[in-house]
């Protein structure tokens, strides 16, 4: 059984092999294609070396039979020819000769890259035998190269699978930790965040601030200019806020109109430094919205972590006291809690 059958990929047949008999005399020709015509293959004939040479452009063969003795250029020299291609260096080559019987020769055939060397008058049989080994070992490394093909494209299309559901799993992520309308965390991820920087804080001391923010007179916005205006203060808000805080400050949208701000190795007045910059950042930016007719401010609570804080919601407790003390002053307003 060949390998291709074995492996149960006989839904697309191999291609015949094709072989070249190469010799200056027809009736020698004639004799060999009658006898190969036996095998499940293509027999291409040839006179002389060079034209041997031009049909292994055009061709892929899987056996070569050489006469030795020929005009121009003899076996040996053509076997040299073949053997110095990539295209024909792995092709087994079976010299033919009536010529030379003497070990000389022999020896030369082998050199020159020949595989097997019978002198005529040809054994039918031995030829047959010899040729049937040639053309199955063909066959099973075609059928070995299909299936080898055909798993590096299987791993092709696996990797690409495993792409698509590493990018679907990464889009389901962002998704759920992600608000949809700013691109900002979700407060989901905000807290999470503000968990793991506060056991960072804990643990090693260094100051972190915490600044919860909301844009005043929401309703009033969403109530007479559209929620679809109100959908753009609040992603105006938050793009203007993101591009006045440092990299590692961490801003996140955590309901309705309401922003908290994270600031990594940031004390009090610091943050309350940085609270002003956002306050003014946004006042002044929502001058140019809607040519002005939509005066956009918001009001922020600052405060910062303590060592006896050992989870988010006291802070955040905290810092929203800060911002209703911030709206009773009349808005627009920073205050510490």
């Amino acid at each position: 059984m060949q390998l291709g059958a074995a492996m149960g990929l006989a839904d697309a047949p191999i291609a015949k092999p094709k072989i070249l008999i190469v010799d200056d005399t027809p009736a020698n020709l004639m004799v060999l294609k009658r006898l190969l015509a036996r095998f499940d293959a293509e027999v291409i004939e040839a006179a002389t070396g060079n034209e041997a040479l031009a049909l292994t452009l055009d061709h892929d063969f899987a056996l070569f039979l050489l006469d030795v003795h020929m005009p121009e250029m003899d076996g040996y020299e053509l076997a040299e020819l073949l053997g110095s291609e990539d295209k024909t260096s792995g092709v087994p080559i079976i010299f033919l000769t009536a010529a030379y019987k003497d070990e000389r020769h022999r020896l030369r055939a082998y050199g020159s890259g020949a595989v097997d060397y019978i002198e005529k008058p040809i054994n039918d049989k031995i030829l047959l035998a010899k040729v049937r080994v040639f053309l199955d070992l063909h066959n099973n490394q075609q059928a070995l190269q299909r299936v080898l093909s055909e798993l590096a494209q299987k791993n092709v299309d696996l990797n690409v699978e495993i792409g698509r559901r590493r990018q679907l799993e990464d889009d389901l992520r962002r998704l759920a930790t992600i608000d949809a309308l700013t691109n900002l965390p979700n407060r989901r991820h905000f807290m999470e965040t503000a968990e793991a920087e506060g056991s960072r804080f804990l643990r090693y001391g260094h100051p972190l601030s915490l600044l919860l923010f909301d844009i005043d007179h929401f309703k009033q916005i969403n109530d007479t200019h559209g929620h679809a205006a109100g959908d753009q203060v609040l992603m105006r808000v938050s793009d203007t806020c993101m591009a006045a805080l440092r990299e590692q400050d961490f801003l996140g949208r955590i309901g309705g109109e309401e922003f908290a701000v994270l600031l990594p190795e940031t004390d009090t007045a610091a943050a309350t430094a940085v609270a002003e910059r956002l306050r003014a950042v946004v006042e002044q930016a929502s001058a140019g919205w809607s040519k002005g007719e939509l005066a956009v401010t918001i009001s922020i609570g600052v405060t910062a972590w303590t060592t006896s804080d050992e989870a988010v919601d006291p802070v955040l407790h905290r810092a929203d006291v800060a911002l209703y003390e911030a709206k009773r002053l009349g808005r627009n307003q920073v205050a510490l809690g």
